[in-house]
């Protein structure tokens, strides 16, 4: 088993990828967030060339909503703009775009709860629960890009008791209220 990357990119492919390797593969989604779309939209703008499909397109808007100042509130004034003049309608501003769940298998020999208390000290965990199934341990963590992702999964991994994780991506967020 790769990285979290290399294990996307095995399965895009349909072969085993390396860190290291060049590959080409066509992109599910485009995901770029409140701080980082102003910055897209300036490259796209100076590229001049169309947006090849609107679909593959995610907007979502999670640093700084709603807006906490008037600098901001223009920002994402400019994303909503250029979303309605490309047509792009794949906008998210509730929950958190970088979500990730990390499943822990605990040593038998260990309390459970002595490792949820470890895990729930790590600045990027964001709850903690006791699971039945193959893991022990599933920890909802926010990070902000896929460097961080791999430290913190490092670091999880040193916690006593913790025997394996697994990891894997919220896609997407569903309310007990239907929505």
């Amino acid at each position: 088993m790769g990285t979290l990357i290399e294990e996307i990119f095995s399965r895009k492919v349909g072969r085993p990828v390396q860190a290291g390797e060049i590959v080409l593969l066509d992109v599910d989604y485009i995901m770029s967030h409140d701080n980082t779309t102003p910055l897209a939209i300036k490259a796209f703008r100076e590229i001049g060339k169309p947006i090849l499909d609107k679909n593959k397109i995610v907007i979502h808007f999670d640093h700084a909503y709603p807006a906490p100042n008037l600098l901001a509130a223009e920002a994402q004034k400019r994303i909503v703009d250029f979303m309605k003049e490309q047509g792009i309608t794949q906008f998210y501003h509730q929950g958190i775009c970088h979500q990730v769940l990390i499943e822990e298998e605990v040593e038998s020999h260990v309390y459970t709860s002595a490792v949820v208390r470890r895990l729930r000290g790590f600045t990027n965990v964001s709850s903690v629960y006791e699971v039945t199934g193959d893991y022990d341990i599933s920890t909802f963590v926010n990070v902000e890009n896929v460097a961080a992702l791999n430290n913190l999964i490092e670091e999880i991994r040193t916690v006593q008791g913790v025997k394996r994780t697994e990891t894997r991506m919220v896609l997407k967020k569903y309310n007990g209220n239907g929505k």
